[in-house]
C-alpha cells in the first residue's frame, strides 16, 4: 500500500512554475479548499431546508414542499458524510503520499505507514464513526437514486403519513388534508429535521477541527524539510 509510483502528485513536473515548497503549500490549499467548500454547501442547504419561499409558485410547477424538504435534505446527507474522504484527500497532500484523488481511500491512507500510529490516524478513525452509520444510505441516495428516508430520521411513521396526503394532493388535486395543516405540518417536520440535522453538523465539524489541529504539525515537518532541501540544492548550484 506504502508504493506509489505516481510521483507528479507529489512533485512539480518540468514546465511547472511553482518550487517544490509552492507546489506543496498549492496542493495542501486545495485539500483544504475542498473541505471547507463542502461544509459550506452543507451549512447552505440547511438553511436552504429552513424555508420554502413562494409555496404557491413552486407547486403550480409540480415542486411541492415535501419535493423541496427531500431535495435538499438528500443534498445535505450526501455532502457532509462525504467529508470523510474529502478529509483523506487532505491527509493524503499533507503526508505528500502522492497518490491522486481516486485513490485516497481509507485502506490506502489510513494503512499507510507514515499515518498508522500518528494522532492524525485518531482523528480519521473518530470521523470515519460519525460518517459509518449514514455510509450505506448515503450510497443508496447516491448511486441508486433513491430518496432519503425522512421517517426513519425523524423515528417518525407519521412523517410518512403527511408525505402520502402531500401525493394525493399532487396527483388529484383534492388535499385530504387542508393546504394550512399540510404548511403547519411541514414546518413542524422541518424543524425536527433541521435540530438533527445541527447535531450532525456539529460533531462533523468537531471531527474535522480536530483532524486540522493534528495535521497542523505534519504540515510544519514537511514545508520545513522541502525548504532545507531546496536550499541545499540551489547551494550545489
Amino acid at each position: 500500500m506504502d508504493v506509489v509510483d505516481e510521483e507528479e502528485h507529489t512533485r512539480p513536473n518540468a514546465t511547472s512554475p511553482f518550487l517544490e515548497h509552492q507546489w506543496y503549500t498549492f496542493q495542501v490549499y486545495i485539500s483544504l479548499m475542498g473541505i471547507l467548500s463542502g461544509m459550506d454547501r452543507v451549512r447552505q442547504s440547511h438553511q436552504f431546508l429552513r424555508t420554502f419561499p413562494q409555496p404557491r409558485a413552486y407547486e403550480q410547477r409540480g415542486s411541492p414542499r415535501q419535493a423541496w424538504i427531500e431535495s435538499h435534505y438528500a443534498f445535505y446527507k450526501i455532502t457532509l458524510f462525504s467529508m470523510f474522504d474529502v478529509a483523506l484527500i487532505r491527509t493524503n497532500a499533507v503526508f505528500r503520499l502522492g497518490h491522486c484523488e481516486r485513490d485516497c481511500t481509507h485502506e490506502r491512507i489510513m494503512k499507510h505507514s507514515a499515518v498508522q500510529g500518528t494522532p492524525v490516524h485518531a482523528s480519521l478513525a473518530a470521523l470515519k464513526k460519525r460518517s459509518k452509520d449514514h455510509e450505506h444510505a448515503r450510497h443508496l441516495d447516491a448511486h441508486r437514486g433513491r430518496v432519503p428516508d425522512i421517517a426513519a430520521a425523524l423515528d417518525s411513521e407519521a412523517y410518512d403519513w403527511w408525505n402520502v396526503a402531500c401525493c394525493v394532493q399532487e396527483l388529484f388535486g383534492k388535499p385530504p388534508l387542508d393546504k394550512e395543516t399540510v404548511a403547519l405540518t411541514s414546518q413542524g417536520y422541518t424543524q425536527q429535521l433541521c435540530e438533527q440535522m445541527q447535531g450532525e453538523r456539529d460533531k462533523v465539524h468537531d471531527s474535522l477541527w480536530q483532524l486540522f489541529d493534528t495535521l497542523s504539525p505534519i504540515y510544519d515537518e514537511q514545508f520545513t524539510a522541502i525548504c532545507e532541501q531546496v536550499s541545499d540544492a540551489l547551494k550545489k548550484e
